[in-house]
């Protein structure tokens, strides 16, 4: 009889604590945050060999511990470093298959950094996601007081963002939104991320960053919608940005000007590809809307990299598959043309 009470109640404990790790948002943030050190990184997952790497940076172990570190950010620790120690779920089933909104969520999401208080830490996914962030408000005034500057970081300002994923989201804003960052700037890089939720805007809208101004994107991937009621918008980038090494498998939606499946104006791109549906009214492209620095031999390279990454992508397109390498084809015939003008 002992053995059998001793068997339920451990089997009450499990399924307890397995309810609990995958429990959402509670509403209340974590204060303070715990710092990993040589005495607590087991509590956290890591070895004796790897945990110096994160020596001194907030531990996020929970929803409640990610809105923890957004208002110690927002509150002036724009330094602040912090690492996911676990996948984090804010809320659960916020998008419908077809990428729409499934309903209110219950928790608004409250983006890392202002357009006063810029983020200039890092912060390392560590190779986990962040589930159902939900933000909506299209306000055309910068966050907090509106829709400007969205994403799971709001402005990064220098700052270095990888390893995470940002699945099962929805971020509607005004202007510079994406889905891992909404406007970066001063050498941030954004590396080993991707996302998968749907962002909007009016302008200045990426599934991974609004706008890059001397910001560095690399091995960075979308696959959720990414649509704009204005000017640029891009699958990884809206406008800007060093991108390499990444591609796009979302719809692209553009309802004016600019439009690409990588980035919708200006930037560079290397070995990057589209297979998804790009539309808007003038300036689209598979790879990037509207490029204006005249084309070089090394752009042109890149975007005959890019036609055939399409090529091996799995089940392309047909939109996507004529705008890559119709843009591929015309590019080369303007490089050919220059270099017999130079002849």
């Amino acid at each position: 009889m002992r053995k059998i009470r001793h068997f339920f109640l451990t089997t009450l404990v499990l399924l307890c604590s397995a309810l609990t790790s995958w429990a959402t948002y509670s509403g209340t943030p974590s204060e303070p945050l715990t710092q990993i050190t040589a005495s607590n990184y087991t509590n956290y997952g890591f070895t004796a060999e790897n945990w110096q790497a994160f020596e001194n940076y907030y531990a996020i172990a929970s929803a409640e511990d990610l809105y923890g570190f957004a208002a110690l950010v927002n509150g002036g620790r724009r330094s602040a470093n912090a690492v996911l120690t676990a996948n984090i779920e804010v809320n659960e089933n916020v998008l419908k298959a077809d990428g729409t909104l499934n309903g209110t969520p219950t928790h608004s999401w409250t983006p890392i950094g202002t357009y006063q208080k810029r983020y200039t830490g890092t912060f390392d996914g560590n190779g986990h996601t962040i589930s159902g962030l939900y933000f909506e408000n299209t306000t055309n005034s910068s966050y907090p007081n509106g829709g400007s500057y969205v994403g799971l970081i709001c402005y990064a300002d220098g700052a270095a963002i990888k390893n995470v994923g940002v699945i099962d989201s929805y971020l509607k804003g005004n202007q510079y939104v994406g889905g891992i960052c909404g406007y970066g700037e001063n050498s941030t890089t954004i590396t080993n991320c991707y996302n998968t939720g749907t962002v909007k805007g009016s302008s200045d809208v990426g599934g991974i960053c609004g706008i890059g101004s001397s910001t560095t994107i690399t091995n960075c991937h979308n696959t959720g919608t990414v649509s704009s009621s204005g000017y640029y918008v891009g699958g990884i980038c809206g406008r800007s940005g060093t991108i390499t090494n990444c591609y796009n498998t979302g719809t692209v939606l553009g309802s004016s000007s600019f439009v690409g499946g990588i980035c919708g104006n200006n930037g560079t791109q290397t070995n990057c590809y589209n297979t998804g549906t790009v539309s808007g009214s003038s300036n689209v492209g598979g790879i990037c809307g509207l490029m204006a620095p005249k084309p070089t031999a090394t752009t042109q390279e890149r975007f005959r990299v890019a036609a055939f990454a399409v090529l091996l992508a799995p089940k392309p397109t047909a939109t996507a598959w004529q705008a890559a390498v119709l843009q591929a084809v015309v590019l080369f015939l303007l490089q050919r043309k220059s270099l017999q003008a130079e002849k």
